[in-house]
């Protein structure tokens, strides 16, 4: 009896390499990565937005970059809203919030401007505002309270809440104190792909 010995070797190959596409695949939707920076190719800039930010100072995308100079700082009081937009579901492990540098050059005093102090995280609410916040017709995955007291300021938040999430709100209530306006310097969003059930249903 005659074995085929080169379509065997081919089908061995061929279940080794799908083998090792697999193993890539599982290692890219479990690395831990910044969701928010541009290399990672996961956040819609252009549908994210922060609202009641101050036209005057930074913008979204400059405190997504690091940096210590620029800053997103609120406008009409001490509140901000930044609404993130994934271009696909990921799982968001932490954020990291920067506020060592008040804004300068705006028609305020500096000692006007604080760093955030009383934050809330909303996931999959794409359509919210304040109103929302204010009414309680949404409803936190995650409260914390800053203090900066150690430099950058990091929010781990639970798994179950935020483990496919396509809309990502960082709310600030208030800041560390009590100043007018609120700012903040960096903004980074820990993470990785959210495994698909098709992934999953490979993995079996």
């Amino acid at each position: 009896m005659q074995v085929n010995t080169e379509a065997s070797n081919t089908s061995a190959m061929r279940q080794l390499n799908l083998k090792k596409q697999r193993v890539c695949e599982s290692a890219l939707e479990h690395k831990e990565v910044d969701l928010s920076c541009d290399s990672s190719g996961l956040l819609d800039l252009k549908v994210s937005t922060v609202l009641n930010a101050n036209p005057d100072f930074g913008s979204l995308a400059d405190i997504l970059a690091p940096n210590t100079e620029k800053a997103v700082v609120s406008d009409a009081d001490q509140q901000l809203l930044i609404k993130l937009s994934f271009r696909e579901l990921v799982h968001v492990k932490s954020i990291i919030i920067g506020a060592d540098h008040p804004p300068q050059g705006g028609e305020e005093d500096e000692d006007s401007y604080s760093a955030p102090m009383a934050v809330k995280v909303f996931a999959n609410q794409p359509a919210m505002d304040f109103n929302d916040i204010e009414s309680g017709s949404v409803s936190p995955g995650g409260e914390f309270t800053l203090s900066f007291s150690k430099g950058d300021e990091e929010m781990p938040l639970m798994q179950h809440k935020f483990s496919r999430v396509k809309d990502l709100a960082i709310f600030v209530e208030d800041n560390t104190c009590q100043t007018e306006f609120s700012y903040i310097n960096r903004l980074r969003v820990m993470g990785c792909k959210a495994p698909t059930y098709h992934s999953e249903y490979k993995k079996q």
